[in-house]
């Protein structure tokens, strides 16, 4: 094989090499088409069960419900109950009055 024919040979193979790099980095990256995929699939899951769990606690008159799996999360917390606004202005900042609004 020639130096020219086998240099030839090398560039394709490092040309299909970043091909194939950039179709995992597009099907399986972030961003990515798997992310998408799985997003559209579980988020109308996740939506249903997030207004289940807020429904029950309101419900059960609880202000907070807390998943004990993993890292201690909550599932929901009663806004009447967000201090993030006092602390804000503790601070001597002026809290987001688009926030202020929400927590009323």
């Amino acid at each position: 094989m020639s130096e020219d024919l086998r240099r030839r040979r090398e560039d394709e193979i490092v040309n299909k090499e970043k091909q194939v790099k950039e179709l995992q980095r597009q099907r399986f990256g972030f961003g990515g088409e798997l992310e998408k995929e799985r997003t559209r699939l579980f988020q109308p899951i996740q939506d249903r069960i997030a207004k289940a769990i807020e429904a029950f606690a309101k419900a059960q008159g609880f202000d907070f419900i807390v998943d004990k799996g993993g890292e201690m999360a909550f599932l929901y917390a009663n806004p009447a109950l967000d201090k993030s606004n006092d602390i804000i202005t503790r601070l001597g900042y002026k809290p987001n009055p688009a926030l202020l609004q929400q927590n009323q």
